[in-house]
Formats: structure tokens, C-alpha cells, sequence
């Protein structure tokens, strides 16, 4: 999922998390396959992937998000 992280970190907050290193927070947020990515928006879990996303499908889903938030960001 590289090459589609980098293409969003240019507009949306992206952290990546080593779950072999930070076990504690991978089962707090209920990682068990990678890659995963949780999306948030005001500190909640709003959407969730597991295995390879496409980068336009995230985008979409992110536009889509953002559009729908009180300030217009995620």
C-alpha cells in the first residue's frame, strides 16, 4: 500500500504503525492482518480496509468523508 499512501500524504494526515513493534496499539484497534488501514475523523474509526485499497478508492472514500464533516477536513 506504499505507493498509495504517499500519493495521499500530500492532501490527508497519514501515520503508518510497525504492528510488530507497537503490538499494544494494533490490538487496541483490532489489527490481526496487514495491511490494515483505519481511517479517522474527530479521534473516531469511520472506515476501515484490510489487504491492498487502491488509491482512488481511498481518495473517493476520504473526498466523500470530508465533504460530510462540519469543517470540511478529515
Amino acid at each position: 500500500m506504499n505507493p498509495a499512501l504517499a500519493s495521499l500524504a500530500e492532501d490527508y494526515k497519514v501515520c503508518k504503525v510497525n504492528v510488530d513493534t507497537n503490538q499494544a496499539l494494533a490490538a487496541r484497534y483490532g489489527v490481526s492482518s496487514i495491511p490494515a488501514l483505519l481511517i479517522f475523523q474527530s479521534g473516531r474509526i469511520v472506515a476501515q480496509h484490510v489487504g491492498v485499497t487502491p488509491a482512488e478508492t481511498l481518495r473517493s472514500e476520504l473526498a466523500s468523508l470530508s465533504a460530510r464533516s462540519p469543517t470540511g477536513k478529515s
